[in-house]
């Protein structure tokens, strides 16, 4: 999974990160399932989803295949698409808000 770089005129650019695609390398053993994506007022995209750790089955109801997720994730990027040194950990964010217990599935009635 990647962010693309576009050039103004809305085609991919090439120069941004590798081909144009920013890798989003999540830690070690875990899987990141996007939630979102803004770009910052200085043109530095910042992705932000949930950690998952393939093989752990999820509560029943919960909305997170692949396993519960226990962390939140940012990775924020230079314009060039590189990860952004300045921000967290050299660009990455994690934040493990302990839901490793029980579990709170959403009533969708």
């Amino acid at each position: 999974m990647g962010v693309p770089g576009f050039l103004r005129g809305g085609r991919l650019d090439p120069s941004f990160g590798s081909g144009g695609l920013a890798a989003i390398e999540a830690p070690a053993q875990t899987e990141f399932k996007l939630g979102d994506l803004a770009v910052d007022n200085a043109g530095r995209p910042l992705v932000f989803g949930a950690l998952v750790w393939p093989g752990v089955e999820p509560p029943p109801g919960t909305l997170y295949p692949g396993g519960p997720p226990t962390s939140a994730m940012a990775r924020r990027f230079q314009t060039s698409g590189a990860p952004d040194p300045s921000f967290a950990d050299n660009g990455l964010l994690v934040e493990d808000f302990g839901l490793t217990g029980d579990f709170v599935a959403a009533d969708r009635s």
